[in-house]
């Protein structure tokens, strides 16, 4: 299992002692996964919400994200205070993505091709996402 956290100017220390910054931002717009950006790359990231309509400041504390990649490999983050998860090892996309709130599972309908979870679930929706990434 993998620490989490986000990006921004709001940074502050977690619990866990990872980042816990600005939830439901892009954190790839820091973090890019290809090393270009002001941040560590992080190849997956984004912030766990508990509805699609969420404030940004009510990301859900130790829920989980289960990423499979095309080669089958899966990793499991665990979201930190700020909902937020990244993580940085090389990754074979398309993606296969779910979350994991309790006993409660919601996998995405479709393969994702980026990283950046945070660039189509936003408040509002784009991409024809549903909102923010939120878990059931």
């Amino acid at each position: 299992m993998l620490a989490l956290g986000a990006c921004g100017p709001g940074l502050v220390a977690g619990l866990d002692g990872s980042p816990a910054m600005e939830p439901g931002s892009d954190c790839q717009s820091c973090h890019k996964a290809d090393g270009s950006g002001r941040g560590q790359p992080w190849t997956v990231a984004g912030t766990l919400f508990g509805a699609p309509n969420a404030k940004s400041n009510a990301g859900l504390l130790a829920s989980y994200v289960l990423v499979t990649d095309a080669d089958g490999y899966a990793w499991t983050l665990r979201t930190n205070e700020s909902g937020n998860f990244y993580i940085a090892e090389t990754l074979k996309f398309p993606l296969q993505v779910e979350v994991h709130r309790g006993d409660l599972v919601m996998r995405m309908s479709e393969p994702v091709t980026t990283g950046s979870c945070n660039s189509c679930h936003t408040q509002p929706a784009r991409h024809a996402a549903p909102g923010r990434l939120f878990a059931p």
